[in-house]
């Protein structure tokens, strides 16, 4: 029913290769996707309750033609009608976005997608997780202005422990413990400043073969000596293993981003939810980290500070969004002042999920506080599984 596309430009078509048109394309096409929907609730409607409409479709290599976001709003509004006819109550996810895009978020959602959904979800691949607030609340404005109800949740993200990685590859330096970092610095970005419900980690396990070497047709003579050019951290092949794996290949061993991300969801549950606190953050000693402190006000060099608070107390994560080391020689120190009461405070190393006593506050202020490029938490000791050394 659809046309196959590939890129005008060798180099990504050689990459992405060859995908099917989107279902607008034609009427008989679309007949024959509304179909499946309809199969595959009729299936399923007892069994999921969430329904998401398409992936990235503002990149050509998954939306299969030219990006349209009026193309996609029809897409969103024609599926969704099939969704509510067949299960009322599920929940229904569009956008699915190749990083946050305003535009075309707006694009889609003006032509009257806004009512039939619920939540608009993206995927912000970047070397650098804080980098997406910008853009992330520009996002939440928008949809403010189309329907209050609407919820961001971010749906798929990850970053590769190797340069060799397939699909999303990154910025040099890459390390087991710089994924490590990332993900955590995503998972407290994604919930706390752009207030998403759901952020997700892609992926647990990779089945590709090693030793696999993508096609080269199209080399010029200085890419033979510099190798295939780098593309802004974007896909270079898309054979192999995909290092953004938890586990790994071939013999499914946890990495380091395995046990940070199971302390990150012990630590903070669906008990929590964010937060507001005032707080003030002053550098004591710079560590490793030149030029922090009150002669640097710009980002990335202002440490930042999530808060979240459930019944049994508060947790305030803080860390520096530098772009995360694979080893740092010590860490940075700071006081820390905030508008949070603890009992009996611990600082918990989501890194290593380290527990370790703190000193009661004197006059509001945690004195000489360990700083890093991933997060600290501090905790209330109650709150924390502490299993003895």
């Amino acid at each position: 029913y659809t046309q196959w596309s590939t890129y005008d430009d060798p180099k990504l078509a050689e990459i992405y290769g060859r995908t099917l048109g989107p279902p607008t394309g034609s009427p008989e096409a679309m007949q024959a996707w509304l179909a499946f929907v309809r199969a595959a609730l009729e299936r399923y409607r007892d069994l999921i309750a969430h329904w998401e409409i398409w992936n990235e479709p503002n990149m050509r290599a998954y939306w299969g033609a030219e990006p349209s976001a009026t193309d996609y709003g029809r897409l969103v509004r024609e599926t969704a009608d099939v969704i509510r006819q067949i299960a009322p109550q599920a929940r229904i996810l569009a956008g699915s976005t190749a990083g946050l895009v305003p535009d075309f978020i707006d694009g889609f959602l003006s032509g009257g997608a806004a009512r039939l959904i619920d939540v608009v979800t993206f995927h912000n691949y970047a070397a650098v997780p804080e980098e997406r607030i910008y853009r992330g609340i520009e996002v939440k404005e928008l949809l403010k202005r189309h329907d209050p109800r609407l919820e961001l949740w971010q749906g798929e993200c990850g970053y590769p422990s190797h340069s060799s990685t397939r699909d999303y590859r990154g910025r040099a330096p890459w390390g087991l413990n710089i994924q490590a970092k990332w993900l955590l610095r995503q998972g407290l970005t994604d919930t706390y400043f752009l207030g998403a419900r759901v952020s997700n980690y892609f992926l647990l396990a990779h089945s590709g073969k090693r030793g696999e070497t993508p096609r080269r047709s199209f080399l010029s003579p200085i890419d033979r000596v510099l190798g295939f050019p780098e593309r802004g951290g974007s896909r270079v092949r898309t054979v192999g293993v995909n290092e953004k794996c938890l586990l790994t290949n071939p013999d499914l061993k946890p990495k380091p981003g395995f046990f940070a991300y199971r302390n990150l969801c012990a630590l903070i549950d669906g008990r929590f939810a964010p937060a507001e606190v005032e707080y003030r953050i002053d550098v004591r000693d710079a560590g490793p980290f030149y030029g922090i402190g009150p002669e640097d006000d710009a980002f990335p060099s202002v440490p930042l500070l999530a808060s979240y608070r459930s019944p049994a107390g508060p947790i305030l994560a803080y860390w520096l969004p530098w772009y995360p080391s694979e080893y740092l020689p010590q860490l940075a120190r700071i006081d820390l002042r905030a508008a949070a009461v603890f009992k009996e405070p611990v600082l918990v190393d989501l890194l290593n999920g380290g527990v370790h006593r703190l000193q009661p506050p004197r006059n509001g202020v945690f004195q000489s506080l360990p700083l890093a490029d991933y997060p600290l938490a501090i905790a209330e000791k109650p709150q924390v599984g502490i299993v003895p050394a």
